[in-house]
């Protein structure tokens, strides 16, 4: 999401996610695990790769969306 807290924090398109808060992190079912165990504002350590470099990031877990219903 563009301004969101992946953003703020360097993440860019094409990164690929090895590990979030000391997880590995092999399908989106691994980091929705991790993420639905998080509170806003709670510090998140992730290991990146980018361009086959390992980079590691802090990421700061911003406020959930508000679910819409249908009308």
């Amino acid at each position: 999401q563009a301004g969101g807290p992946a953003e703020q924090s360097g993440v860019i398109v094409g990164d690929i996610l090895v590990s979030l808060d000391g997880r590995p992190c092999r399908a989106a079912e691994d980091v929705l695990a991790v993420l639905g165990r998080t509170r806003p504002e709670q510090v998140l350590e992730a290991v990146l790769v980018r361009g086959g470099n390992r980079r590691e990031v802090t990421l700061v877990v911003g406020e959930r969306p508000q679910r819409q219903s249908c009308p």
